[in-house]
């Protein structure tokens, strides 16, 4: 009687899942890319119409933040301020009182590094790794994945990160000193 052979499954790489929080005239693209890549990823954003562009590409919608990270190994903040990472990041719905211990946080989005300082010590304290990325380039740019990012943080987060943010950027930078980055911005 023949026998089932089962996969072997010790050369497979799992992929990480991905939330993207902000799909404005950045995070649409860049999230595209991602999904385009093979990565499935879960998208949280205000603008739905944004948000179900990338559904169709073959994102899974969340209503939160807190819905979107709660499994994702990786999840990216696209957004437009301080006040929005506090929120976003911080809030009582937010990434970091929902993400799993061991996660990463990667935020894009334009803000101080007073914000960036606060967010990361939140994260340090509750394990998890916290990347800083300012993007150059824009909205037409990002359509083409023709964006260069600089990166800050640990880098163990980093070396999982930079596979993800290579299908949507031409030039990544990953500063020596991430205090000194966070000031520079």
């Amino acid at each position: 009687m023949p026998t089932a052979k089962l996969f072997d499954l010790s050369g497979c790489v799992a992929v990480p899942v991905i939330g993207w929080i902000g799909a404005g005239r950045m995070g649409v693209p860049l999230a595209g890319f991602i999904l385009k890549a093979g990565y499935p990823l879960v998208v949280c954003s205000r603008n739905v119409a944004n948000r179900e562009r990338l559904v169709a590409q073959g994102a899974t919608a969340a209503a939160t933040p807190a819905d979107c990270v709660k499994a994702a190994d990786i999840v990216f903040a696209s957004l437009p301020d301080d006040d929005a990472l506090r929120k976003v990041a911080l809030g009582a719905d937010g990434v970091l009182a929902h993400a799993r211990r061991g996660a990463i946080f990667v935020e894009t989005s334009t803000v101080s590094a007073e914000v960036s300082v606060e967010v990361d010590r939140e994260a340090s304290r509750l394990g998890i790794a916290y990347l800083r990325m300012p993007i150059s380039g824009n909205a037409a740019s990002a359509q083409h994945g023709d964006v260069s990012v600089f990166v800050s943080g640990p880098e163990p987060a980093w070396s999982k990160v930079k596979p993800v943010v290579q299908t949507f950027s031409k030039a990544q930078i990953k500063a020596i000193s991430a205090v000194r980055s966070r000031r520079a911005t």
